[in-house]
């Protein structure tokens, strides 16, 4: 279906059309499936998407990578929340195991249930530990 309009504001991108929209910042994109969306209006971190019913949509991009989207009535009644998301926040930073001490990859493994008891761990050569947080970090 064709686009109604694109909104690109300060990082953020909002693709619109009349039943769904597609929302995009720091290379993660979600997609909400909204109905009978007939215009937008943008105003600073606002979109407004107009219903044929007289409601909207309200599209809010908010500090720190968040989304908002709620609903109105065609009285400018609060409806509902239609979703929210922090952009970025399932990108967890890799683990540098490198910094970490003998001590904490052996705990990280027996936490993750590589070695059954810490002394077991921290008779292994540290270079092997390493190895194998890495690869237990790779399988996740």
């Amino acid at each position: 279906m064709n686009n109604i309009s694109e909104v690109n504001h300060e990082g953020w991108k909002l693709v619109v059309n009349h039943e769904t929209i597609l929302v995009q910042k720091d290379g993660e994109h979600r997609i909400y499936d909204l109905n009978d969306i007939q215009d937008t209006l943008h105003n600073d971190e606002y979109v407004t998407l107009k219903k044929d019913d007289g409601g909207f949509y309200q599209v809010k991009f908010e500090e720190d990578n968040f989304l908002v989207i709620d609903e109105f009535d065609n009285e400018d009644e609060f409806v509902g929340s239609i979703g929210s998301h922090v952009f970025g926040e399932d990108d967890e930073p890799k683990k540098d195991f490198r910094s970490w001490t003998t001590h904490e990859l052996a705990d990280y493994l027996v936490d993750n249930e590589l070695y059954e008891d810490i002394e077991t761990a921290l008779n292994s050569d540290r270079c092997d530990l390493l190895s194998e947080c890495e690869d237990c970090e790779e399988e996740k």
